[in-house]
């Protein structure tokens, strides 16, 4: 019950009650008909005609079931599907914020800066509305650690989570952000590679919040991790989101993250999309403070990849921004050689 895909579980004990002759055998109505986890329209109300043939109380001895298989049908087709089963359309949340927020170590530097920051994230979802344990794309609010402390995940149930949810990648975020910000910190997250590989093959086009998943990924302490994100930039933007506004979901974590391995994997990645490098970075640097540690490192990339191909820096609101640095240090050499 405190799995961070309570549904999924509950599916595999209804599948139990069946096996066990406790409640009728039956086809499952959520069994998906495509690699991404949508189910065909008339499949679903074969199924579900079937079940009623068969006089099978599939919307109380299997509830998970019925819900688990109206989530994947596909949005336009949602209604008829549960006219036919007789249930209402499960709800969903269609908008999440994500709230970040540090708090310092009392262990002091030489200096009086905190030896280290922790960074903690908190999900805004629907807070008028109780989430049902029977449906994962119902979203509630909560604090980054509500579900993963609880209970362990593993690679099978972060999988679950991404088909079970086919339209909309906010649950996979939600569930997993906590993983992803540990891995971005100075643990080995053994979750994190799951979460990237289900994002990979999610059906769902991205939003800025699900950018700050492959954000923290490309900032993990791990460099297996780091590569696995990196390949993933590369496939996913712009194809399964903007620049713009992937740009935005790595600036809103962005302190959550070390610079200089950002650096590192954006290097990496411009061996394979230089383009959306440079592209992503002339949108995300005006975001970031330039006093920030590892800025330096971040300009440099640009400045590479800039001069490698051509691109001169026109963005008027990246030249203003590089426009403030000054005095010697190795930051603001490269930002006025950027500004010519």
């Amino acid at each position: 019950d405190s799995s961070p895909v309570p549904s999924f579980i509950m599916r595999m004990r209804e599948l139990v009650t069946m096996t066990r002759g406790h409640t009728p055998r039956r086809a499952l109505l959520a069994t998906p008909t495509d690699a991404w986890g949508w189910i065909d329209l008339q499949v679903l109300l074969r199924r579900i005609d079937e079940a009623v043939r068969a006089k099978s109380e599939f919307a109380t001895t299997a509830p998970a079931d019925l819900v688990q298989a109206l989530l994947r049908v596909r949005p336009e087709d949602r209604a008829r599907a549960a006219l036919a089963s007789g249930m209402d359309a499960p709800q969903e949340t269609s908008q999440i914020k994500i709230e970040w927020s540090a708090s310092e170590s009392n262990e002091r530097k030489p200096n009086g800066a905190p030896r280290w920051v922790f960074w903690h994230n908190s999900v805004q979802g629907d807070d008028a509305r109780k989430a049902s344990r029977l449906n994962p794309a119902l979203i509630p609010s909560l604090k980054g650690e509500d579900y993963c402390a609880q209970a362990p995940a593993n690679e099978l149930l972060i999988a679950q989570l991404a088909l079970a949810t086919p339209e909309s990648t906010l649950p996979l975020v939600a569930v997993s952000l906590d993983f992803m910000c540990k891995a971005a910190g100075d643990y080995v997250e053994h979750r994190a590679p799951a979460v990237l590989k289900a994002l990979g093959r999610h059906a769902a086009q991205w939003t800025p919040e699900t950018a700050q998943l492959l954000a923290l990924g490309m900032g993990a302490k791990q460099t297996d991790l780091r590569a696995l994100a990196v390949e993933l930039f590369a496939t996913a933007i712009p194809a399964r989101i903007d620049i713009i506004s992937a740009a935005d979901g790595f600036a809103a974590c962005s302190g959550a993250v070390v610079l200089t391995r950002w650096a590192h994997a954006f290097k990496d990645a411009a061996t394979l999309a230089p383009q959306v490098v440079i592209a992503l970075l002339t949108s995300l640097l005006p975001q970031l403070d330039a006093k920030a540690h590892g800025i330096g490192a971040l300009l440099t990339v640009l400045y590479d990849e800039s001069l490698r191909h051509a691109v001169p820096v026109v963005d008027q609101r990246l030249r203003d921004w590089l426009g403030g640095f000054t005095g010697s240090s190795a930051a603001a050499k490269t930002a006025k050689a950027l500004l010519k």
